[in-house]
């Protein structure tokens, strides 16, 4: 199976001052709206996105959202809150692929990995982990969400 798009959405903790984070990020061509959100459109693909906004004004947690292709997201992260100390607190990544059949993702789940499916539900599977607590990957009729609340 083939990757087609993603889309991660985080809460994340950002040791940093909303203005120096604004004062650092417009320069990487991110435009700011009046709702306080930061938000990077790749000038190529408009298709690709990336928005920071605060939960609410003065706070240090923000809600992070990326839209697009794999290609290139880790630098893209990397280059907008990579130099800042941070925290991620909640994680939801959807995987958009071509040819996607619950089915064949269950057998290769069964097969390939360590996840566990749920007694309640044939599409959750769990993955027991150090680093994460409640970890699903939910099998949904046009993706896969993996999602966690407590990161640590």
């Amino acid at each position: 199976m083939q990757s087609n798009r993603v889309t991660i959405n985080f809460t994340i903790r950002i040791e940093e001052d909303y203005e120096n984070l604004v004062a650092y990020l417009r320069p990487l061509q991110f435009t700011l709206k009046r709702s306080g959100e930061l938000i990077w459109v790749n000038p190529f693909d408009t298709n690709q996105q990336l928005s920071i906004k605060p939960m609410t004004a003065g706070s240090r947690n923000y809600i992070v959202l990326y839209v697009g292709e794999n290609k290139n997201l880790s630098a893209i992260l990397e280059r907008a809150i990579g130099s800042f100390e941070n925290k991620i607190v909640m994680l939801q990544y959807e995987l958009y692929l071509d040819n996607y059949s619950i089915l064949e993702c269950q057998k290769e789940i069964e097969v390939e990995t360590a996840w566990t499916q749920a007694d309640y539900n044939d599409r959750i599977y769990r993955l027991p982990n150090a680093k994460f607590t409640d970890i699903a990957c939910l099998l949904m009729e046009n993706k896969i969400t993996f999602m966690t609340r407590n990161i640590y």
